[in-house]
């Protein structure tokens, strides 16, 4: 990257920061739609995940006048992300989502020059990390760290089924009522109009005080 390029990153990162929460949303809505099987990857808060990213990429986008500087850190990240399950494929849809949510933040600014320097500086640091990755091998703290992660995804898994099946128990259960509700309501009228076809049917004698039928009863 040239230097003008590296400029046009950290002037247009700058009117993308007012933006942070919603350009985050953006990325992260994109990237499941490219690719859903990213998303068990991401666990936790997904708002604490989007500031995490936007402060990276302030980091990235400063870094890149330094770059000696941030690369020890892009690449313990790289390894640590191994653990999580990221692959070299992911990077790849990575970049597509993150140039888009530029191109939909930025609108008019995010002119040709500044998709190509954006592309170029993803490029950069995404080898970086793929590199890196590559060297983590069979370390077993990393090893360590995937099965711990495998085994936080089937668990959450697990739950989100849970809940699931919670929730279709609490349909059915609502339907339930609804019938047994109605049901009633059906029974109480169906009682009512009986009772009131038997009282037109029969009146009192005013002889004897003895119910008789209304065509037996004088008027």
């Amino acid at each position: 990257m040239n230097d003008e390029q590296i400029t046009l990153v950290q002037d247009s990162f700058e009117k993308v920061r007012p933006i942070a929460t919603t350009a985050a949303e953006l990325f992260y809505g994109r990237l499941f739609e490219l690719d859903p099987s990213t998303k068990p990857l991401f666990t936790g808060d997904m708002k604490e995940q989007g500031r995490k990213l936007m402060d990276t990429l302030e980091i990235v986008a400063k870094g890149l006048s330094v770059p000696e500087v941030i690369l020890p850190a892009v690449k313990q990240l790289a390894q640590r992300h191994v653990g999580y399950g990221v692959k070299d494929e992911h990077y790849t849809t990575v970049g597509e989502a993150l140039i888009w949510t530029l191109e939909q933040g930025l609108g008019e600014d995010f002119t040709p020059d500044v998709r190509e320097a954006w592309t170029e500086a993803y490029t950069y640091f995404a080898d970086v990390m793929k590199e890196a990755s590559h060297e983590v091998g069979s370390d077993p703290v990393i090893i360590t760290l995937q099965a711990q992660v495998k085994a936080q995804n089937a668990q959450l898994k697990a739950q989100q089924q849970q809940i699931k099946s919670t929730n279709q128990l609490v349909k059915e259960i609502h339907e339930l009522q609804t019938m047994i509700h109605q049901t009633i309501i059906l029974s109480q009228n169906g009682s009512q109009n009986r009772g009131s076809w038997w009282s037109r049917l029969f009146r009192r004698s005013p002889n004897n005080g003895v119910a008789a039928p209304i065509d037996q009863v004088k008027t």
